[in-house]
């Protein structure tokens, strides 16, 4: 059990600290990182690849993950969200072929 905790990256000093639980969330928290890291080398060299054959590259940002957004920027999307999904229940609520109806509720709060 220590050379397993020992290759995982581990130091022994804290081996001897350790419940079976423990031990056991140790090596699977291990094990996903090395699949987690595998995972990411293989995407490493897929987009070398495909780098490697696009004729014109775009900018970089345009590959990157977006920046989360500001809560300011949250809320407007949410709101928004929120508006077209009002609106598609107003446009159901409107037609002939249901009896639905939709009020504004106020919370407490």
């Amino acid at each position: 059990m220590l050379t397993n905790w020992a290759s995982a990256g581990l130091g022994p000093d804290l081996f001897w600290d350790q419940t079976f639980a423990t031990f056991n969330a140790a090596m699977l928290g291990a094990a996903k990182r090395r699949r987690d890291d595998y995972a990411h080398v293989i995407a490493g060299a897929w987009w070398g690849e495909f780098f490697a054959h696009e004729k014109k590259v775009k900018p970089l940002a345009e590959y990157l993950p977006k920046p989360p957004l500001s809560e300011d920027e949250e809320m407007a999307e949410r709101e928004a969200g929120s508006r077209k999904v009002l609106a598609m229940f107003r446009s159901i609520a409107a037609s002939d072929n249901n009896n639905m109806t939709i009020r504004r509720v106020k919370r407490d709060g």
